[in-house]
């Protein structure tokens, strides 16, 4: 709706569904959780931020650091592809 109220018809649209291997490291644990607050970025540690004590995220990003970081996971995304052109 907000598009159309925008003037923009939706040509066509699909979902895309990604699964890729990708290694975790290090330093992308230390962007989710960063260890001071006044990044420009939003991060994950940030948003838990509001539901869990800095106690608490600095267990979780420690938790990531000895656990996730150095393995390979599986990597899911979705991303959303639309054809659109102005009425």
């Amino acid at each position: 709706d907000e598009l159309k109220g925008a003037n923009w018809n939706i040509i066509r649209w699909q979902v895309k569904e990604y699964c890729i291997p990708t290694m975790i490291r290090t330093e992308q644990i230390e962007q989710w959780f960063p260890s001071h607050q006044n990044s420009p970025h939003s991060s994950y540690g940030q948003r838990l931020s509001a539901y869990f004590s800095p106690e608490q995220l600095n267990n979780l990003r420690e938790t990531f650091r000895n656990e996730v970081a150095g393995t390979v996971v599986e990597w899911h995304s979705v991303s959303l592809f639309m054809q659109l052109n102005q009425k």
